[in-house]
């Protein structure tokens, strides 16, 4: 998992760990196929923005995504495009879900992972 990139330069290891909540409790409880449209959803956002998902766990009250990105994108900017996203496929797909024009809690936690090994250079 700790395998440095390279690009323009730059080698880099940054992976984020994400946890966000669904604004509606029983999102995942109620029907089996919203969690089959958030994998799907966010697998074809990891390939689009070439992030590297090292897991994505769905609970039925939250969800945990550890991921790694190029140095160009900001954590804020990554959860964004993943909230953004799949929150207009999930209310597209299952509008019952849909509270207050959103299926997401505003807030989210992120954390970094750190692995900086000075002997890169």
């Amino acid at each position: 998992m700790n395998n440095y990139q390279h690009d323009d330069g730059a080698r880099y290891l940054l992976n984020y760990h994400f946890v966000w909540k669904p604004l509606r409790k029983d999102l995942f409880r109620q029907n089996s196929s919203v969690k089959t449209v958030l994998r799907q959803t966010i697998r074809k956002l990891a390939r689009r923005h070439q992030f590297k998902i090292l897991k994505l766990t769905i609970k039925p009250r939250y969800i945990h995504l550890l991921l790694g990105a190029r140095p160009s994108y900001a954590p804020s900017r990554i959860m964004n495009i993943i909230k953004g996203a799949t929150g207009r496929q999930l209310a597209r797909k299952f509008p019952e879900f849909k509270v207050k024009n959103s299926v997401w809690e505003p807030q989210y936690i992120v954390s970094s992972e750190s692995d900086l090994n000075p002997t890169i250079f």
